[in-house]
């Protein structure tokens, strides 16, 4: 035991670079059986057309001539057509398309690399055998079986960026030199660039953290540069995407469709003047949430579904252990850990809605934290306490069960199921398609099936909305040469035929 452990603490960067690629290997030989995943959620489709943008060489595409029938969520038309979404998540998909052929790659790529830097940040906190053993969970819990592998949301490059952020500050707080302090600012910058809201709360503590520190030992300046060079090429995309430096793309798509505020504390914004019923459907249901902060009771409730949303996602049952041990968490180092996370999940909180993956910049934060309370415990066996003994093996064991049926569980079908398919046969006979997308009344809101690549007018297919006879003349005029058809998604199963003006059914 002795000598592994030596050789654990001796070979740090060996067992980081390791875990990544270990990772990476795992998921390769598995997709015979588990393949490459589809996309099926708004978020995914809009993401993929970051990708293709940025490997086409463009940040922006211009606005299309049709436009009105190509408006979809989560997705600018005007003043230009592009993402809403940060960059960094577009650059690992670019990367994989331009590289691999295919995005995914790049979230594959994406989440060897955060397991690289989990580990590495784990490694500044933890003694070496337990900052494997975190790196282990975040291995199977993240990378390998959670959507962050799995689809084309991100996650991996946030948790990156924050991974970043907590092992510099460890060994910042210890020694301060250059190569931490560039690796902190890179840390910033990522998260500038994927999680900007909760990154930013995460970066004032970190600073305050250091506070003076800092300024003694001068890492105020390679700090200070890294950001300001990070920050004049976000205000240089900005000004391309959205035509200010100082507006970020998902600013102007709230300012355009957004029909519910994006903090609790901020009123409804006056309904836009909606093209489709449903883009109109599917804003309007976001005001859900915030009513749901009506009330004491029904915010306290909403609050509380989040918190166990993001640590059920996050440590499964492994979120009980730092309750256990909370009076050590508060001592020493930890302090700082639990100070970030508390100060980020209020600011998580205050967001009308949320996904697992807003917490993400506390990844190995969340695992950390649950690392250093089993080691607590695991401590607390040699002074004659029998819970620890016990508690440490048992909810290691728990775990590993809990991720077992978490990735025998098939990702969610959708109604966006069937796409690939339709897709396939579509491209099979012949290769210049215009499909128009009709709702029926019954349509069920963020089901879309209208998004298109980057360059529509070159895409095999184009999908475009239904805007009824007289509302499709002009989009018809424009693509003379693509063969039109008519698909009807919400039947059982989704319906696609020939086009024609009349005779086409209600």
């Amino acid at each position: 035991m002795g000598r592994s452990l030596d050789w654990l603490g001796a070979h740090r960067w060996t067992v980081a670079v390791g875990s990544g690629i270990l990772v990476l290997v795992l998921r390769a030989c598995l997709l015979p059986v588990w393949p490459v995943p589809q996309p099926a959620v708004l978020d995914e489709f809009s993401y993929l057309l970051l990708g293709d943008t940025f490997a086409s060489g463009r940040l922006a595409n211009p606005p299309h001539p049709m436009w009105v029938h190509f408006e979809t969520p989560l997705v600018l038309q005007q003043p230009t057509y592009a993402s809403v979404f940060p960059v960094v998540q577009g650059l690992y998909l670019a990367a994989g398309l331009r590289l691999a052929g295919h995005p995914w790659w790049g979230v594959w790529l994406s989440a060897g690399i955060m397991c690289t830097a989990v580990c590495w940040a784990m490694q500044g906190w933890l003694p070496p055998r337990w900052a494997l053993l975190g790196t282990v969970w975040v291995s199977l819990q993240l990378a390998l079986t959670s959507y962050w592998m799995n689809s084309y949301w991100g996650g991996a490059a946030s948790a990156t960026g924050g991974a970043l952020v907590f092992g510099a500050m460890a060994r910042l707080r210890n020694r301060p030199g250059i190569r931490d302090a560039l690796v902190l600012a890179m840390g910033l910058a990522i998260l500038a660039n994927t999680r900007p809201y909760e990154g930013f709360l995460l970066g004032c503590v970190a600073m305050t953290w250091l506070g003076a520190r800092l300024l003694r030992k001068q890492m105020i300046l390679p700090i200070g540069f890294t950001l300001l060079i990070t920050g004049l090429l976000m205000a240089a995309y900005f000004q391309r995407v959205t035509g200010s430096p100082v507006k970020m793309p998902a600013q102007a798509y709230i300012e355009q469709y957004a029909a519910a505020p994006a903090f609790i504390w901020q009123k409804p914004p006056p309904e836009p003047a909606y093209r489709h019923a449903s883009m109109r459907d599917l804003n309007v249901a976001f005001l859900s949430d915030y009513h749901q902060y009506d009330t004491v009771w029904g915010a306290i409730r909403f609050s509380v579904a989040k918190l166990r949303l993001l640590g059920t996602f996050y440590l499964g049952p492994l979120v009980l252990v730092p309750f256990i041990a909370l009076p050590c968490l508060f001592r020493g180092r930890s302090r700082f850990l639990m100070v970030s996370a508390l100060v980020t999940l209020a600011g998580v909180l205050l967001t009308v809605g949320v996904q697992p993956h807003y917490g993400a910049p506390l990844t190995a934060a969340f695992v950390i934290l649950a690392m250093q309370a089993l080691r607590y415990l695991w401590i607390a066996r040699r002074y004659g306490n029998p819970l620890g003994e016990f508690l440490t093996p048992a909810a290691m064991m728990i775990g590993l069960v809990y991720i077992a049926f978490s990735a025998a569980s098939a990702r969610p079908t959708t109604a966006l199921s069937s796409r690939p398919g339709i897709t396939k046969w579509l491209q099979e006979h012949g290769s210049a398609h215009l499909v128009l997308v009709r709702y029926g009344s019954e349509h069920v809101p963020g089901d879309e099936w209208v998004y298109n690549s980057a360059d529509i007018d070159r895409s095999e297919i184009v999908w475009a909305r239904d805007m009824g006879p007289a509302g499709n003349v002009e989009l018809l005029k424009y693509y003379p040469d693509r063969k039109p058809w008519l698909l009807l998604p919400d039947l059982n199963p989704a319906r696609l035929m020939p086009y024609t003006p009349e005779g086409t059914p209600p």
